[in-house]
Formats: structure tokens, sequence, C-alpha cells
């Protein structure tokens, strides 16, 4: 059986930009902004049922075009969708290795490829209030024990190889100013 797990992105062909989403960095809420911009034949990979209500409430494109097409399948790929019936789909917190693998290269090459990312002690203190982890655990060392450091990605998900793939990484912490320099580029 194929694990699916959603996890976001947005590749506008429409203004030629690839967002890949870190985890708690603003990412839901940039990608509800980056798809009022969007074009309908850009691909906005799903989000959670609440958020994709934001979308909609706000007349924003939701999810759209997130399957792989055919033509990107590998033979390994091929075999997997015989064998599930399940089509490859691009999701959310998707690598940028596994993007690059499954588009074009020359949207690879001339897209504007960016991610957000913050802090890693910042993106603790939110993942543990997120996952409302102080009402299990009586302080956030006691929450980092549990090896909740494992599953908190950045670098590994805009990164190829552990040499950052993207063109501009971020910060959180300037989320405004970065978000005037994206609408400029």
């Amino acid at each position: 059986m194929v694990k699916i797990i959603y996890y976001n992105m947005i590749i506008s062909h429409k203004h030629k930009f690839i967002f890949i989403k870190t985890k708690k960095t603003a990412g839901t809420s940039i990608e509800i902004a980056l798809s009022s911009i969007c074009g309908k034949d850009d691909i906005i990979t799903p989000i959670s049922p609440n958020d994709e209500d934001v979308r909609r409430e706000l007349g924003y494109r939701t999810a759209q075009n997130y399957l792989i097409p055919f033509k990107n399948y590998s033979a390994t790929d091929y075999f997997e969708f015989i064998k599930t019936r399940r089509k490859k789909k691009f999701y959310n917190h998707i690598s940028a290795k596994e993007i690059k693998e499954n588009i074009d290269e020359n949207i690879w090459n001339t897209y504007y490829k960016f991610a957000f990312d913050r802090n890693p002690y910042d993106k603790i203190v939110s993942l543990f209030y997120w996952r409302k982890a102080d009402a299990e655990y009586k302080t956030i060392a006691e929450f980092l024990k549990s090896g909740v450091l494992s599953r908190i990605q950045g670098y590994d998900i805009y990164s190829i190889d552990k040499l950052v793939a993207v063109d501009k990484v971020y910060k959180y912490e300037n989320l405004n100013e970065s978000l005037i320099d994206i609408s400029k580029k």
C-alpha cells in the first residue's frame, strides 16, 4: 500500500514560481494568499478541509491540478499505479527533490523557487502549542524528550543532496518584507 502524506506547495505557471512549504512557518497562510493570484493551469495542492473552506470563502482558487501527469512517471511509478490504482500527487510539504523529479526540467530551471523558514526555537514553540502538547507535557523540555525534533522539517524540504535548491529562503521573521520582495519578482 502506498502511503500518501498531504503536504502543500504551489507551482504557478501564470507567474512562474514554485512555493515550497516548510512546517511551522505560516506556510498555510502564505499558500492561501498565493492561491489568490493563481491561474487555472497552476498546481495548488490540497490543504485541510477547514483551510480549503477559507480559500473558497475568500474566492481564491482551491486545490487543483495536483495529480502528477503520467508523462512524468518512472517505470517504478507505473508499476505502483498498476498495483495500487492510485495516481501520484503533488502534496503539502513535498520536497524540492520530489518536485524536481516530477516536473519538466525547463520549469524547474526557469521558475522562481522559494520557501520560508524560521528560527528553530520558534518552530519548536509553535509546534508545542499547535499540537496542544502543553496539555500532555508539563514543559517544552519534556516535549522535546518525546522525540518531536525528528518531525521538524525545514532545510531538508528545500534542499537536494544537502544543497539549497531554491532561489531564496525567506525568513519567517521578515514575513511582510519578504512578501513585498516576492511580489516584485
